[in-house]
């Protein structure tokens, strides 16, 4: 399994053979300009393949799933919800079963599988860098988005869709 490695600018990513795919623009989560016609004008490309992070604290939306970012195959970027009912997390949270699964399809996981730690704030949407203060979470603000306020609810059988209780 490939690691990253975190620097104070962002995440450094190991290069991506930019010819084996017809997008060279999905590297990396490379910014496009696109013309009137949503044809691509200019790529930009991350300098030295640096992922960076985003200042903490960003508004976010609505979604409340803990995330774990990684890149695919074809070098692009994307978030994957980390919860105790997706991903096989509380069949086996010493292993990431479903971290592992994308692993396996070729991904760049952006966490730790040894210490339990990822590379960015696992708040949807947020590129802050991972924040040990707050459990991973860039700030607190994030922090209570996300994060369950209890992992034991009522049980399914009790009216429940999930076994978390959410702040409101």
């Amino acid at each position: 399994m490939e690691t990253f490695e975190s620097t104070e600018e962002g995440i450094k990513l190991p290069p991506v053979d930019r010819e084996e795919f017809e997008l060279p623009s999905s590297a990396f989560g490379a910014k496009v300009k696109l013309n009137k016609d949503g044809n691509p004008v200019t790529v930009t490309i991350p300098k030295e393949n640096i992922l960076p992070f985003a200042e903490p604290g960003k508004r976010v939306g609505a979604k409340r799933l803990y995330t774990v970012k990684a890149v695919k195959p074809d070098g692009s970027v994307t978030q994957i919800p980390f919860e105790a009912q997706i991903n096989n997390n509380v069949a086996s949270p010493e292993n990431a079963l479903g971290l592992q699964y994308y692993v396996r399809k070729g991904f760049m996981v952006l966490f730790d599988f040894g210490s339990g730690t990822g590379a960015f704030c696992p708040t949807w949407d947020c590129w802050a860098k991972w924040n040990p203060e707050f459990g991973g979470f860039c700030c607190l603000a994030h922090k209570e988005i996300t994060a369950p306020e209890s992992e034991s609810g009522p049980g399914f059988g009790e009216g429940s869709t999930t076994s978390s209780i959410w702040k409101s």
